[in-house]
């Protein structure tokens, strides 16, 4: 740390006050440097929250559904359309779509199905790029 400007010395006034302004004005010089450090802490913090958020923002865009296929078991009561509304419901997968996906996978000529009756079906899950 550096030493601190001395005032010059005042013949006008007394020692006593020449002493006291000499003080203050080492207080003055820690009251700048502490303010110039709290600046520059601050616009750190600023700028390290902001790219913080702008890779978390990133990493949370880039993420897409996967697709796996498996085996699942038709239970009573259920159709393709409650079947593709239950495995597309997070994702932006078009119903319909789904529908001819499995139709085709199972090679099946209409939409009806039975109980009991094992079909294949794709199933989506998020995955990070």
């Amino acid at each position: 740390m550096r030493p601190y400007k001395m005032r010059p010395y005042n013949h006008k006034i007394s020692a006593k006050a020449n002493k006291s302004l000499q003080k203050r004005a080492v207080v003055v010089a820690l009251q700048k440097r502490l303010i110039a450090i709290s600046a520059i802490l601050i616009i750190s913090l600023i700028i390290l929250s902001g790219t913080t958020f702008v890779a978390f923002a990133k990493a949370s865009k880039q993420t897409k559904p996967v697709k796996e296929y498996i085996s699942i078991q038709v239970q009573t009561g259920d159709s393709l359309w409650s079947i593709a509304e239950e495995y597309t419901k997070d994702y932006d997968i078009n119903i319909e779509d789904y529908i001819n996906e499995v139709k085709s996978v199972n090679s099946l000529k209409s939409e009806s199905i039975h109980s009991g009756q094992f079909i294949i079906v794709p199933e989506y899950h998020t995955s990070a790029l």
